[in-house]
């Protein structure tokens, strides 16, 4: 039996889950469906890939070089590049406001991550047969004409000499995440099996855009309110240790999803996922996940990811992405509480429907004129930046 080894996936979580995970469940059902098939990725993700003969958990030593993820690969993977960034606003003559970028540098000892993707892949080279078939998505990819995966030159000397090409969404066969049978009876110790779930996702992540980030003191005010509002559901806090708030604690009466087994810690979420009735957090790759496991989802973000988001939605999950990038605690309350309360009706596409017409008079149908208008001037201010910046 031929070997097929696809990995070692190191990049970003949003990107394994959209231009990775399906494409391989797809091939693995199809062209190497008697194939052993080896996953290579990060510790817990086996509930990505169902039809896997074998999934490698990178090991814990290499883990600390994949962080500031971006696309298949990391920030500053080679000579420097691609650069740390965040949003940030600036106006044309003091006037126009338009979305530009913020870069960080590298540090002076940044290693180049690269390298330890490189001898991670030997790594596992040494334990794969001479005609194991490879894809590696930090690699340029060829399958029957389809081509993805990075391309770079030898020595990148600007952002534009590192090229991504994602799998195309046609290309892949995207379903609902199901957590291992072992993992759903773990998540028992966890939370009552009779218990409906509210999940959070706090994200805060400091390296990799930081303009994400919703407040600390946000969050609390949310949390307290949905507490409040529905006493009979238990309030998930998820994410990862040193990417998320609370990961020193989750507020008093929440279950912790954070501070898991770094090889169980997704599993037993997608697991809990299972049962919960909505997700909520900032926009991040974590809310595709939940949206991929079949949850109600309400996040929030610039008004240019609003499309990208609703076309990514590749299984028609409920979905609503509320277009304000810090927007108050009452706005998001109120847009949970309506989900869970069932009081939505879309009667369109949810990327037509408007949050904010919603907020304002419970049309969501139909977006108020002020909305369009200013909906206009960010698409006008996108542009600008692409001819000032």
């Amino acid at each position: 039996m031929k070997t097929v080894f696809f990995g070692p996936f190191v990049g970003e979580f949003g990107w394994e889950m959209l231009y990775w995970h399906a494409w391989i469940n797809k091939v693995s059902e199809g062209t190497f469906k008697h194939h052993r098939k080896i996953i290579a990725s990060f510790p817990g993700r086996e509930s990505f890939y169902p039809l896997a003969d074998e999934y490698w958990a990178h090991p814990e030593e290499y883990l600390q070089y994949f962080k500031s993820c971006n696309g298949y690969i990391t920030d500053f993977w080679k000579q420097g590049l691609p650069k740390g960034n965040a949003s940030v606003k600036k106006k044309v003559l003091g006037v126009l406001p338009y979305e530009s970028w913020r870069f960080f540098d590298a540090q002076i000892d940044q290693e180049e991550v690269y390298r330890h993707a490189d001898k991670l892949l030997m790594k596992y080279q040494d334990k794969l047969p001479a005609d194991t078939e490879y894809f590696v998505p930090f690699r340029d990819n060829t399958f029957r004409g389809l081509k993805f995966g990075v391309t770079s030159t030898e020595k990148a000397n600007s952002q534009t000499e590192i090229v991504q090409q994602p799998i195309p969404f046609k290309e892949q066969r995207f379903k609902v995440l199901e957590a291992p049978d072992a993992t759903m009876q773990s998540l028992n110790k966890l939370i009552s099996p009779d218990k409906d779930l509210i999940a959070i996702y706090p994200r805060n992540r400091i390296n990799r855009r930081p303009d994400k980030n919703w407040d600390r003191d946000s969050y609390i005010q949310l949390i307290e309110r949905l507490k409040s509002q529905f006493p009979t559901k238990v309030i998930g806090i998820f994410g990862a240790p040193g990417e998320a708030y609370f990961d020193d604690g989750v507020p008093e009466g929440c279950s912790d999803f954070i501070n898991l087994p770094n090889d169980q810690r997704m599993n037993l979420q997608v697991a809990a996922l299972k049962k919960a009735k909505i997700a909520v957090g900032s926009l991040s790759g974590a809310m595709v996940v939940a949206r991929s496991c079949d949850v109600p989802v309400v996040t929030w973000g610039l008004r240019r990811d609003a499309s990208r988001f609703h076309q990514e939605n590749q299984l028609n999950i409920e979905s609503i992405f509320h277009p304000v990038q810090y927007p108050s605690v009452g706005e998001i309350f109120e847009l949970v509480r309506a989900v869970l309360s069932e009081e939505i009706e879309y009667g369109s596409s949810y990327e037509k429907w408007c949050p904010q017409s919603y907020l304002v008079n419970r049309e969501g149908r139909k977006q108020l004129l002020k909305f369009k208008i200013a909906s206009f001037f960010d698409t006008m201010g996108y542009g600008v930046n692409r001819l000032f910046d």
